[in-house]
């Protein structure tokens, strides 16, 4: 297995993207806002999200089984793939008290998803479904403090949109 683990990692450093430098295109202001809000245009209709998978040239199945694996083999793995991503501008969110046996398949399935890769900024994979009942970090779930806030603060009639 650990050869096989070496072959993956430098596979994942392999996928990273590549660093350019960033050279803005000579626009008057009026076409930078036009440009800016055709590319929120594309970011918004969801035509153009690319799954990472299709991006990274990468499949699920090329990493092991978490049964299969140490946490510390876990934890390397976990840590390359969350820094090919973050190379490609995205980025995830995940507590940071989750333990690599829960944030290794986590991350993993990751590679099915879709996302827009703008020219600039970043993307962030929420695993959350935000709601309490369905999250897949059980009890270190974030959103259950954040609804459990706004509930306590909303008081009914006083405010339509309560966030």
């Amino acid at each position: 297995m650990d050869q096989y683990l070496q072959q993956l990692l430098e596979d994942l450093r392999a996928a990273h993207k590549p660093e350019t430098e960033f050279v803005p295109p000579a626009l008057t202001e009026d076409e930078g806002i036009e440009a800016h809000f055709a590319e929120v245009e594309r970011y918004l209709s969801g035509e153009y999200d690319q799954r990472i998978s299709d991006v990274l040239g990468l499949m699920p199945e090329q990493f092991p089984p978490a049964e299969r694996l140490t946490p510390e083999q876990m934890k390397s793995v976990a840590e390359a793939f969350t820094a090919l991503l973050f190379s490609w501008n995205i980025s995830t969110d995940l507590p940071d008290e989750l333990p690599v046996e829960v944030a290794y398949p986590l991350l993993v399935t990751a590679l099915d998803k879709k996302v827009y890769l703008a020219d600039g900024g970043m993307v962030t994979i929420e695993f959350c479904p935000y709601a309490p009942w369905d999250c897949p970090f059980g009890e270190l779930c974030q959103c259950k403090d954040v609804e459990a806030d706004d509930i306590q603060e909303y008081k009914p009639g006083e405010d339509d949109f309560p966030f």
